[in-house]
């Protein structure tokens, strides 16, 4: 989708294109840490490492 080498730049470059507008209530965008930290939490890591190899 875009050319972000990781998961991590994969979700931070959703939430810069305005794919989410889900923010805290400071008004700080939040997608891409709730993504990054739903990835983490079930281990999602290892299957993106598994393609790239």
């Amino acid at each position: 989708m875009f050319s972000s080498n990781t998961y991590i730049y994969q979700a931070q470059a959703l939430e810069n294109a305005g794919y989410s507008t889900v923010a805290n209530k400071k008004g700080e965008l939040t997608y891409a840490d709730m993504l990054i930290n739903l990835i983490k939490q079930y281990n999602l890591q290892l299957i993106d490492s598994e393609v790239q190899s």
